[in-house]
């Protein structure tokens, strides 16, 4: 009876084992590229529940806390101009950058990936998101504060 609750549900990513023979490196990247898939699924459901209706079409985004880059590279595909995807993990944006040359190629020229505090932008954008990232950070009032003084006039926030 419990093997059959278990058959039919999605294994993670971090859950996927490695292939016998499979390096570390090899099974790491794999799970990342596995991981990188489900949060592009996720997306959908995220434009959804954020009952999402901006027209992002030439804008210049900011994706806070963009991890992989799933949602980055969905809005470039939406037709974002410009999308700089910020996180503090460099080896999730290693991997982002990593997989959009090799997944994305023509999206190069519109996706930056960059490891950097937000708090050291100085930048201008139509819209900044952040989808799941909010939770992580500790000086949130401070960086909500610096966010909307990143934002053009007429810009939005979408967290």
């Amino acid at each position: 009876m419990l093997a059959g609750l278990f058959k039919n549900k999605k294994m993670k990513p971090w859950e996927i084992p490695a292939h016998p023979g499979e390096t570390p490196a090899a099974h790491k990247e794999r799970r990342r590229k596995a991981y990188f898939q489900e949060q592009r699924e996720n997306n959908i459901e995220w434009f959804k529940r954020m009952d999402f209706q901006i027209d992002v079409a030439g804008l210049r985004v900011l994706d806070l806390g963009c991890g992989h880059g799933a949602l980055s590279i969905g809005l470039a595909e939406l037709g974002a101009a410009e999308i700089i995807g910020l996180d503090l993990d460099d080896d999730r944006i290693d991997f982002a950058k990593r997989n959009m040359a090799e997944s994305f190629p023509e999206l190069s020229t519109r996706v930056q990936f960059r490891c950097e505090n937000v708090l050291d932008l100085d930048d201008q954008f139509d819209l900044i998101v952040s989808k799941d990232a909010f939770e992580h950070i500790d000086d949130l009032a401070d960086v909500i504060t610096h966010l909307h003084g990143l934002l053009k006039p007429g810009g939005h926030l979408a967290p």
